[in-house]
């Protein structure tokens, strides 16, 4: 079992990406719906486990992901991202 493992003292990236390799527009919503069950699962199930945020560039918009990193990192989290963010990446 991975949670019997000590957790990496670095962090780390995985990655997972949905692809709509067909044109038919039943198989593309098929493929979305059944990532983002995926997805759901790994959410609830593992990142609370492992300390899993989504990628800087999936906070704007969501409030899910915003309260997460809100509850592991402070309530001024967001706006010293916002303000880093605007100086090295304007």
């Amino acid at each position: 079992s991975l949670s019997r493992h000590r957790r990496a003292s670095a962090p780390s990236e995985v990655v997972s990406r949905r692809y709509l390799p067909s044109d038919d527009e039943r198989v593309r919503k098929s493929i979305g719906d059944a990532f983002r069950q995926y997805k759901g699962r790994c959410e609830s199930d593992l990142w609370p486990v492992y300390g899993a945020l989504e990628h800087w560039a999936k906070v704007e918009g969501d409030a899910r992901v915003q309260e997460r990193l809100k509850k592991r990192l402070g309530d001024d989290a967001l706006t010293h991202f916002a303000d880093a963010r605007a100086t090295y990446d304007p």
